[in-house]
């Protein structure tokens, strides 16, 4: 069924304020779900696309197929937000790290994953499901399988495999990686496959 839209089932992502603009991200799992720029001094409401193809789910940023899970003001250039896609279908996973600047679109990052047996003639890509900013103007990309750190113009600095978590007071977190906390939510699973995914919390 992906393709199809429910817009009754949207629901926001994320968002972020960046200038005069608001831009939110819109997350339906397999339905897809988009961004959107709000003008706040117009009121004006503009969808953020880009389709290299006419095929159903040409990206890299499809609102009839892609989810856009978090946004992040881009600390190197006024205007621009980074934005996360991730989805994790039947066995299948999908996502990238964008930049938008305007209507202009370009992929930041795709990281490849091996595909299982059954679809191991698809290209699969890690699913992000949020991004978080550090507070040196990089930030945080967050999978289930891993957290992927990134510098202020995007490049891939490190790889954290997911850390053990301990139960504190009932809440299931880590503080193993410096900089951040990481929390297990299941705050995605509603719309994803995915399972438990965690939450990242910037410490000073």
């Amino acid at each position: 069924l992906r393709g199809s839209r429910h817009p009754q089932e949207a629901e926001s992502g994320a968002h972020r304020k960046v200038g005069d603009s608001v831009y939110v991200a819109f997350n339906m799992g397999e339905w897809g779900g988009g961004l959107q720029r709000i003008n706040l001094r117009t009121g004006l409401v503009e969808s953020i696309e880009r389709r290299d193809t006419k095929e159903l789910c040409a990206g890299p940023l499809n609102s009839d197929c892609d989810p856009v899970t978090g946004v992040v003001a881009d600390s190197q250039n006024d205007g621009c937000v980074f934005a996360s896609v991730g989805l994790v279908h039947l066995g299948t996973s999908e996502g990238r790290i964008l930049r938008t600047c305007g209507k202009r679109v370009e992929v930041v990052s795709e990281v490849p994953v091996e595909s299982d047996p059954i679809h191991k003639s698809m290209r699969m890509t890690e699913a992000f499901y949020g991004l978080v900013p550090d507070k040196e103007g990089g930030m945080w990309g967050i999978t289930y399988r891993a957290l992927y750190h990134f510098d202020q113009d995007g490049n891939q600095r490190g790889v954290f495999p997911l850390p053990k978590l301990n139960s504190v007071a009932g809440v299931y977190l880590s503080q193993e990686i410096p900089g951040i906390i990481v929390v297990r939510t299941d705050v995605n699973w509603a719309v994803s496959t995915s399972g438990y995914t965690p939450l990242v919390v910037p410490v000073e």
